[in-house]
């Protein structure tokens, strides 16, 4: 499964992706409680995207077993600035 992000800030004209090259950025995953289960880095691109791939076996791993909801966000940083340019909330049912 692959989770990722557009970053886009606004130009003064519209919002224009952001470059990315130079970030690092890091997939969170978190359970109801706000405690991390997992960290996945991205890639990032030119074109303003920071994806993570997340193996099909992570669902099935110990760190996951028996949570069913919790949040997510992507981390971008570069030169020692973190930025949150993602967050949401997940849920398997």
């Amino acid at each position: 499964m692959t989770v990722g992000v557009r970053w886009r800030q606004d130009a003064g004209n519209g919002y224009e992706p952001v470059d990315m090259t130079g970030y690092e950025a890091t997939f969170h995953l978190e359970d109801n409680f706000g405690w991390s289960l997992l960290e996945v880095a991205c890639t990032c691109t030119s074109d303003g995207y920071a994806m993570a791939l997340v193996s099909a076996d992570t669902w099935e791993s110990d760190a996951l077993a028996g949570v069913t909801k919790g949040s997510w966000r992507i981390v971008a940083e570069r030169d020692g600035a973190p930025r949150v340019i993602g967050i949401g909330y997940w849920e398997v049912r």
